[in-house]
C-alpha cells in the first residue's frame, strides 16, 4: 500500500501539497466526509500531549500502524486525509482512488475527521482546520460544495452512502448546510475578485423596485437576516464573513433558491419581501 504518511501542523503548507499534486489521469467528482469515533478527540489529545505514555506515538506512527491494518484488511488504499485539532495527516495519494465509502471509493476523495460528533463537539482546530482542508481540496479541483447531486456532485457526508453501515457518519454536530456554506466562504475568501460565471437568473432579476439599498448594503443585509431569524444573531458589522455566509445559505435553503451563500439580487428580492 502506498501512502504519504505526512502531517502537516499548518493548512498553508497543506495547501501547498495539495497545488503541487498533478491530476492528469485519475480525477475525483467529489469529496465524502467521515468521522473517525475512534480514536475521539480527547483520546488523539492525549496521545499528543503524552506521546511518551503510548510508545512514543507521532501522527506519522499513525499513518503506518493504519496502513498496516488497512493492508491486513485487503484494502489497496484508505481515506485521503485525516484532519485533527492541530493539523492534517496526508494519507494515501490524492491522485489515485481511496478506499473510504463503498459506493464512491472510484471517483471521491476521502477526508477523515478526527472525533466521535455524536457526542463531542465539532468546535475550534478541528472545525477550522476542516473547512480550510475542504476549501482547499474543492478549489484545486474547481468544484462547487454546495451545488450538490447525491452521488453526482456537491459535499457528501458518509452517511448519504447506501452501501455504508455507518449510518451516522460523521455525526449530528457536524451540520452539513453550515459546514457548506463555511466551505463555500472560505473558498471566497481565498480567491477574492476572481471571474466567476453568473447564472442567467441573476442576470435578468426583475430588480426595478428595490433600492440601491436593498441591492447593494452589507448592512442592512445583515439586519433583514437576523428579522428573518438568523440564528445566532449576526453583528452588524458590514463585513461579509463566514457566519453571514452561513446565514444567507441557510435563508437560500429555505426559500428555494440555490444555497451558494452569495447575496445577490435573487436573495436579497425575497429578504425584502
Amino acid at each position: 500500500m502506498q501512502i504519504v504518511g505526512r502531517f502537516f501542523s499548518d493548512v498553508g503548507a497543506f495547501r501547498q501539497y495539495v497545488d503541487a499534486v498533478q491530476l492528469t489521469g485519475w480525477r475525483p467528482a467529489f469529496v465524502v466526509v467521515h468521522n473517525t469515533s475512534a480514536p475521539d478527540r480527547a483520546t488523539y489529545r492525549g496521545w499528543r500531549a503524552n506521546p511518551q505514555l503510548h510508545g512514543g506515538w507521532t501522527p506519522e506512527n499513525w499513518a503506518r500502524n493504519l496502513a498496516s491494518y488497512y493492508s491486513g484488511l485487503g484494502w489497496h488504499a484508505g481515506p485521503h486525509a485525516f484532519v485533527t485539532d492541530d493539523g492534517v495527516l496526508a494519507f494515501s495519494p490524492l491522485d489515485k482512488p481511496g478506499v473510504h465509502s463503498p459506493s464512491w471509493n472510484s471517483r471521491t476523495w476521502g477526508i477523515e475527521t478526527v472525533g466521535e460528533f455524536e457526542t463531542e463537539p465539532f468546535d475550534g482546530g478541528v472545525k477550522s482546520n476542516l473547512i480550510a482542508v475542504l476549501g482547499i481540496l474543492h478549489a484545486r479541483l474547481g468544484l462547487d460544495p454546495a451545488d450538490y447531486k447525491l452521488g453526482v456532485r456537491g459535499l457528501h457526508y458518509h452517511k448519504e452512502d447506501v452501501a455504508t453501515t455507518h449510518r451516522t457518519c460523521p455525526g449530528r454536530h457536524m451540520v452539513k448546510a453550515e459546514l457548506v456554506a463555511a466551505v463555500a466562504a472560505h473558498i471566497a475568501g481565498q480567491h477574492p475578485g476572481d471571474h466567476v460565471d453568473i447564472a442567467l437568473a441573476v442576470h435578468a432579476a426583475p430588480t426595478n423596485d428595490l433600492s440601491d439599498r436593498v441591492l447593494r448594503s452589507v448592512p442592512w443585509l445583515q439586519q433583514q437576516l437576523n428579522v428573518k431569524g438568523a440564528i445566532p444573531a449576526l453583528t452588524v458589522d458590514g463585513v461579509i464573513g463566514q457566519a453571514t455566509r452561513r446565514a444567507v445559505m441557510l435563508f437560500q435553503q429555505q426559500n428555494g433558491l440555490v444555497p451558494d451563500g452569495i447575496a445577490g439580487p435573487l436573495t436579497r428580492a425575497k429578504l425584502a419581501a
